[in-house]
């Protein structure tokens, strides 16, 4: 039977931050993490959502760092599979 692995918030920081440094390819990331490219995807897109730069950009206003840091920890801690 395949166990469902868990990652914490910090954890699919680390892993989206590691596919956007472009030293390794998703598809290969996605196996070495052993998660669904899909997955990535979704993490990647909340990750910049909640980022203080995104909210500068979109929003046009200064963005303040510790809310955006703790939306972005709710959602990915809301996420309940992988």
């Amino acid at each position: 039977m395949n166990e469902r692995k868990y990652y914490s918030p910090e954890e699919k920081v680390k892993i989206v931050l590691e596919g956007l440094s472009g030293t390794i390819q998703i598809s290969e990331l996605c196996r070495k993490y052993d998660i669904k490219p899909a997955r990535f995807y979704n993490w990647k897109e909340k990750l910049l959502k909640n980022s203080p730069l995104y909210s500068m950009t979109v929003v046009g206003r200064t963005p303040h760092p510790k809310r955006g840091m703790r939306n972005f920890r709710l959602q990915l801690s809301d996420s309940r599979t992988q």
